[in-house]
């Protein structure tokens, strides 16, 4: 990281605000969106305060001031606090909701107000990234009243000021808000496709394919039957003797080199490996695809496990290969 550029460093740098050892990934992620969205906002706040102090909305720039103010605050209690993630994030959101009350409140209303209200859908969207779904249901509530609060308004309260047309400032939080909406629907469709990709794998490594797309497919038979196959049977020689003199790391990627040599076989000779424990692996020829036969080791076999010693990393290895084959029962 310390050749990172610096607005690389800084941008890690403020993602990792609220992170903590064992963290779950899911909630990684949204608190990363969360973060993210509440200092860009924040910063983008800021012209927004200049520009209402300049046009005499002296109430309203002072309300959004003070919240850009606490902003900081409520990221370092993040940061000194992760654990209190669903409190801190809430305290936010209250915060910010009670501003846009204001702002409704001072300029008259729904439309008077340029739709300030419509923001609340942020809160329920950041809820349910960072939090939970029982959270974004309250906040959804907490929206519907809003915009309740924001129709009434006009009958019980005059307005303080009168912003002459409002409609510039309603296409734009409906725009804002819109790009907050997409944000978090494409971040729910990169977690979706990463998780299923993740799974995939998880179930290609543990089955052999034509199984694991039938699983995938829900079909209630994924078994094949075989009228006879073969197993070949692999192991290294005097793999205890030479595993006692070796550090765990070395003998760790020892085995890797051997066991990758030996998947490299199993794939090219278009086998299937059944097992793989200790230092001794399985493949049943004639096991995978829709042609089933029965064979032995083919010399292309022996002579490439003969290759595993070199391809591996010092002690030299010797493997010793069998194979039987039967019909199938």
């Amino acid at each position: 990281m310390a050749g990172a550029p610096f607005w690389r460093r800084v941008l890690d740098g403020v993602l990792s605000i609220g992170s903590y050892p064992g963290e779950p990934e899911t909630q990684a992620g949204g608190r990363r969106v969360l973060v993210a969205a509440l200092v860009v906002g924040t910063l983008l706040n800021i012209p927004t305060i200049i520009s209402d102090f300049n046009a005499g909305y002296t109430l309203v720039a002072a309300a959004n001031l003070v919240l850009v103010a606490v902003t900081p605050i409520f990221l370092e209690a993040l940061r000194r606090r992760p654990h209190r993630l669903a409190w801190i994030i809430n305290g936010i959101f209250v915060l910010v909701l009670a501003v846009q009350l204001l702002e409704t409140t001072v300029y008259g209303g729904l439309l008077e107000s340029g739709l300030v209200v419509v923001f609340g859908l942020a809160f329920t969207l950041g809820a349910l990234v960072a939090i939970s779904l029982k959270a974004a249901v309250w906040w959804f509530v907490a929206f519907t009243a809003s915009v309740v609060y924001a129709v009434v308004i006009p009958s019980l309260v005059d307005p303080i000021y009168e912003v002459p047309d409002p409609t510039a400032d309603a296409a734009f939080n409906l725009v804002a808000t819109g790009v907050l909406v997409l944000a978090v629907l494409a971040y729910f469709a990169h977690q979706r496709d990463r998780f299923q990709r993740r799974s995939d794998h998880l179930l290609h490594n543990i089955l052999p394919n034509e199984i694991a797309d039938r699983l995938k497919d829900g079909r209630a038979m994924i078994a094949d039957d075989f009228a006879a196959a073969s197993v070949l049977f692999a192991d290294v020689v005097n793999f205890t003797p030479m595993s006692a003199g070796m550090a765990p790391a070395e003998l760790v990627g020892l085995l890797n080199d051997v066991f990758t040599s030996f998947d490299g076989f199993v794939a090219a000779l278009g086998l299937e490996k059944i097992k793989t424990w200790g230092m001794s692996t399985w493949s049943p020829p004639g096991c995978r695809g829709r042609a089933p036969t029965t064979r032995t080791p083919s010399p292309s076999w022996r002579s490439g496990s003969a290759t595993t010693s070199r391809r591996a990393r010092s002690p030299a290895v010797a493997s010793r290969c069998g194979s039987a084959s039967t019909p199938a029962r």
